[in-house]
């Protein structure tokens, strides 16, 4: 039994528990990215004190989700940790490669339907705090997203499932 996923009271040997860390890592980022969206529009250091809340959850869900995935980097793994592991890693290699086309392919043709439309889009600029903070979430997912999906779809770890 995995009494290393006993972390201030919680029992993250739970399944459940363990995708509330998920989304907790996810949302504490999108918390974290729209307090700084608002301080840079608005101006105001007020708005960065609201980072807090959210770089807490993200980084309290980060380290759950590295915690839970730490024995699947080793090299003494059986083969259903084995499988696990490269079906996490192929899973999460074909999200970020359909999210890529998406984003190129916003970036190549959306602009240009805007305007034959009369419609206003976002589009990216240098410097734009928005942009920096995407990109940065890109590479978030990149990190964590097989650890998330390791997490997310891992039975409970209960005593039986344990080495006698």
């Amino acid at each position: 039994m995995r009494k290393d996923l006993l972390i201030a009271g919680i029992d993250f040997r739970r399944r459940a528990n363990r995708r509330l860390a998920c989304v907790a890592a996810y949302l504490g980022y999108a918390l974290a990215l729209a307090a700084l969206s608002l301080a840079y529009e608005l101006g105001s250091a007020a708005w960065a004190f609201a980072i807090l809340p959210g770089t807490l959850l993200l980084v309290g869900g980060w380290w759950v989700l590295n915690q839970v995935a730490v024995p699947y980097a080793t090299a003494t793994i059986d083969e259903r940790q084995t499988q696990v592991r490269n079906q996490a890693f192929f899973r999460a290699y074909q999200f970020l490669a359909s999210l890529s086309v998406v984003i190129l392919f916003y970036l190549k043709e959306a602009p240009g339907v805007a305007a034959q439309r009369g419609w206003t889009l976002w589009v990216p600029q240098p410097g734009d705090g928005l942009s920096t903070g995407l990109m940065l979430g890109y590479v978030l997912l990149a990190v964590t997203l097989p650890h998330a999906l390791i997490a997310w779809q891992d039975p409970d770890y209960l005593e039986a499932d344990s080495p006698a």
